[in-house]
């Protein structure tokens, strides 16, 4: 009995070791892992940080000084799926780089370029190709992520609030794909390949994916939107537009107290302000600020951001406190100029063209 069992482990023990070699009959290496990576982590670009580098590492472990080329591959594909047959040649015409596969060792590729059309949105990350591109022989052979202490990672460095920042980032997927067996996988083993072994084999090509992203921006903040002075005034209550401007009232044009400016309280005073008839004309500088002034302090009660015109507004409150629209002629050039280029400004505002956006009235 001890004997029987002894047999039946050991035709086992074969059985594990002809599947594991089914698919790769050549290897001088065991093809299958003694165990599975663990998943990399995803690489996210922090917000605000500047790429510097991105520079892709893979051990040679049987070198033929063949250059080897890098192309970006345009649609997904799954490490334990994928096969030659359905990746088809899903890679962008021209390489990104290359390497000379000309010892047993470490060879880099700068994949700078491509991970910032990755990072920016540009492409998708559908990870990158390995080729040869003359058929001479024989196959370059490498090292695959499944064998941990060798296998593949890209440097990612950047610059974050004046620093560089470097990381060495594992990939997510790797895999071969053989045209001499198209509809097999190859996503377990520990060796990748690119090339022909002999005038008689067919091409083998490598696929290596990493998982990482740029954080995107924060979205900008909500700005609200601006009317004009028109709109304002044909919403004060006296047409047959509902009444807005009410509710949005008391609104002093100029310091509170200050002993020129005006306290718009009723609906009344705001449209004889914004109709520019009552307090002067519109031939008068300071009439036409009063107009624009209260219209950009409508928008501002109605949720419209003051950014672009918080300074303007206290230094023209605080002119208006001692100047009213009977003393436009009486102002020097440079004021009457200042008073001018406040409202142009606040007209502008109130138009949509001081960053924050018109409304859809």
């Amino acid at each position: 009995m001890a004997r029987l069992t002894k047999i039946m482990a050991i035709f086992a023990v074969l059985a594990i070791i002809v599947v594991g070699c089914q698919n790769q009959p050549n290897s001088t290496l065991s093809p299958t892992s003694s165990a599975v990576p663990n998943m990399a982590p995803k690489f996210i670009l922090p917000a605000g940080a500047t790429l510097d580098s991105a520079i892709f590492y893979i051990f040679v472990q049987t070198p033929t000084n063949q250059p080897v080329y890098l192309y970006r591959v345009t649609q997904d594909w799954a490490e334990m799926t994928v096969t030659w047959n359905n990746f088809g040649s899903s890679i962008a015409p021209g390489a990104y780089g290359s390497f000379m596969a000309d010892a047993q060792t470490w060879r880099s590729v700068d994949i700078t370029a491509l991970a910032a059309e990755w990072f920016n949105g540009t492409y998708p990350n559908y990870g990158f190709l390995l080729k040869q591109l003359d058929e001479q022989y024989p196959r370059t052979v490498y090292r695959s992520r499944e064998n941990v202490a060798l296998q593949p990672y890209l440097k990612v460095c950047y610059t974050l609030d004046g620093g560089e920042v470097c990381t060495q980032e594992l990939p997510i997927a790797d895999a071969e794909i053989n045209q001499l067996y198209p509809n097999d996988n190859f996503g377990s083993l520990i060796l990748l390949y690119t090339g022909w072994n002999s005038p008689t084999s067919l091409e083998k090509q490598t696929l290596v994916k990493f998982d990482f992203e740029a954080t995107p921006p924060p979205p900008p903040p909500d700005l609200g939107c601006t009317l004009t002075i028109g709109f304002w005034k044909n919403h004060a209550g006296f047409g047959k537009q509902a009444n807005m401007v009410s509710p949005l009232l008391p609104i002093w044009l100029g310091t509170s107290g200050g002993p020129k400016s005006i306290n718009v309280t009723t609906n009344l005073i705001a449209y004889n302000i914004l109709s520019q008839n009552v307090y002067g004309t519109a031939s008068n500088g300071i009439t036409k600020l009063y107009a624009q002034l209260l219209g950009a302090k409508l928008n501002l009660a109605s949720g419209a951001s003051d950014e672009p015109i918080h300074t303007l507004i206290m230094d023209a409150d605080a002119f208006l406190a001692n100047y009213n629209y009977l003393d436009w002629t009486t102002l020097t050039p440079t004021q009457q100029q200042q008073v001018l280029d406040w409202q142009g400004t606040l007209d502008n505002y109130n138009n949509g063209l001081e960053g924050v956006p018109h409304c859809s009235d």
